[in-house]
């Protein structure tokens, strides 16, 4: 029996909300193209940059939903992606009422 192969695509881009003073919001993936079959897990590392990228408060999304809280630059729990499909992963940081997003 021949094994089947899935493909997993993690998508991500930058979008900008609100006035936020010298932060720049940005993250890296373990793993941005997939192949292979079985399930993947999927780590972050937070590399937002500014006054108070290591102060803030962030919400990490998958496609669209929260999935973590994190304070400062710690990273979020790990991402584990089983179904064939494109994965679109968003970060959005909270400085005070200002607020700037990758995703």
């Amino acid at each position: 029996m021949a094994k089947r192969r899935y493909f997993f695509l993690i998508e991500t881009s930058v979008a900008a909300y609100g006035k936020c003073a010298n932060i720049h919001t940005s993250f890296t993936t373990s793993e941005t193209i997939i192949c292979g079959p079985g399930s993947q897990t999927i780590s972050f590392i937070n590399t937002s940059t500014g006054d108070e990228a290591t102060t803030g408060g962030y919400d990490w999304y998958l496609n669209g939903v929260a999935f973590n809280r994190t304070s400062g630059l710690t990273p979020p729990v790990t991402s584990v992606i089983s179904e064939t499909g494109t994965y679109a992963y968003m970060l959005v940081e909270q400085v005070k009422t200002d607020a700037r997003t990758q995703q």
